[in-house]
């Protein structure tokens, strides 16, 4: 059982500027990009880690109307396995958070998003966070007191 929640600031994902064609396997999906992991710097390898991604235009090429409120997004690694997320919060207007359940995350990970893909091709799974988890709390109140 896991107890312990880890969440780094800056964010422990950061999406880079650059949109590119996705590789073949997912050639259903127009734009793919690459998240890097940023904060974690231990020696260890963490397993089936849920990492926050922070999504926004302020993404250079990233637009809301490409991703059908997140429906036609997709997560891989870099071997191209598929990775389980959950949204967190959906907001086409300002920032959405998914969650995003790397299966090995070192320093310096990298992993990757497509979008714009149809419905079929999405990987609609919620399984971010793994049986070991026995409660997730977000703690994500904007002021006052933290509800449980």
């Amino acid at each position: 059982m896991k107890l312990f929640r880890m969440e780094l600031t800056p964010p422990l994902a950061a999406i880079s500027a650059a949109l590119m064609l996705p590789l073949a396997g997912f050639c259903g999906f127009k734009y793919q990009t690459t998240l890097t992991v940023q904060g974690y710097s231990k020696s260890s390898t963490l397993q089936n880690f849920p990492v926050l991604v922070r999504l926004s235009t302020a993404i250079g090429g990233f637009d809301y109307k490409d991703c059908a409120n997140g429906a036609n997004i997709v997560f891989t690694d870099a071997n191209d396995a598929l990775l389980q997320h959950e949204i967190d919060t959906w907001d086409a207007s300002g920032i959405s958070l998914v969650w995003v359940n790397v299966a090995s995350l070192a320093k310096n990970a990298v992993f990757y998003m497509y979008f714009d893909g149809t419905a079929s091709e999405a990987n609609v799974s919620t399984a971010a966070w793994n049986s070991d988890y026995v409660g997730v709390w977000h703690m994500s109140e904007a002021s006052g007191d933290v509800a449980d």
